[in-house]
């Protein structure tokens, strides 16, 4: 899989909820490495599927990637936002 992720040349942004249980925070280290644009929002108290379980926070981050465009990373605010799934 990580020569398939190396040619990925364009754009690539990789929203990550930071408590996703799933698959582990190397995975992101990971996708870093091997994409070469790749930039990495982490969205906080978020799980495996931030636009279901944090909608607010992850427009918000959307908004970010669109906005900024450079690869680094970034971790949204902790706060809830309009939106966001009750239980998290």
């Amino acid at each position: 899989m990580n020569e398939h992720l190396r040619r990925l040349l364009c754009a690539t942004s990789v929203l990550w909820g930071q408590e996703d249980r799933l698959l582990s925070v190397e995975t992101v280290a990971i996708l870093r490495r091997e994409i070469p644009t790749a930039q990495v929002i982490m969205i906080p108290r978020c799980g495996h599927v931030p636009q279901l379980e944090c909608p607010g926070r992850t427009v918000e981050a959307l908004r970010i990637v669109l906005e900024a465009g450079r690869r680094e990373i970034a971790i949204l605010p902790t706060q809830s936002s309009p939106g966001d799934h009750p239980f998290r």
